[in-house]
């Protein structure tokens, strides 16, 4: 009993600490572009990194397999690598508050597809959340003016990354179930290192 709690304490923290380090990424990205940087070189660096803190922490403390080159993790590699391109995209054209808004609209199609692709059960807690999500996206997106004056090509950017994270989190939720989630995500970062090089 105490396991499952402290597992789900840690899960719970975890999505805290990975939503921080995202809601920050935009604010970087931007950063980025004003020094000078593309979004093709944005993106490899973090991927970089990624691999890098990947390769020593699985070497060293894991010792598992540092590579999963199944079909699932690497199409997962190119959903991944494409969206987050597609991002970067968006936040030359967008604000980041927008492009973000629209990215991040990614978990109400994942849910609705994940009942119709892998035909899952409609759970009654789902629907709060999906209330919450959509309502969230409209508030944030007509408080911060969402409106016909936004550039077209960062409204397609910013919708097409989040098409590209939604087929990589269908993916995802077969590929982890055979997997170790460190090694998908090197080999995720390995796959978007060779595609932007």
């Amino acid at each position: 009993m105490f396991a499952n709690r402290s597992n789900e304490l840690l899960g719970s923290m975890s999505i805290c600490f990975s939503a921080l380090m995202y809601a920050t990424l935009p604010i970087l990205v931007k950063l980025a572009y004003a020094n000078g940087l593309t979004a093709g070189n944005a993106l490899w660096l973090r991927y970089l990194f990624s691999f890098v803190l990947l390769a020593v922490f699985i070497g060293l403390v894991t010792k598992g397999s540092l590579l999963s080159l199944s079909p699932p993790v690497i199409a997962q590699g190119i959903f991944l690598t494409v969206g987050g391109l597609l991002y970067f995209y968006a936040l030359e054209w967008l604000s980041a508050g927008v492009a973000t808004i629209i990215f991040f609209s990614h978990p109400v199609f994942v849910a609705v597809l994940s009942i119709l692709v892998y035909k899952e059960k409609i759970v009654l807690r789902l629907f709060p959340g999906l209330v919450l999500a959509v309502l969230g996206i409209v508030l944030v997106s007509w408080a911060g003016g969402l409106s016909s004056s936004l550039p077209s090509l960062g409204l397609v950017y910013a919708l097409s990354s989040c098409l590209c994270y939604t087929l990589y989190s269908l993916v995802g939720q077969k590929a982890m179930d055979r997997h170790d989630p460190l090694s998908v995500t090197a080999t995720i970062s390995m796959l978007a290192i060779l595609v932007l090089t």
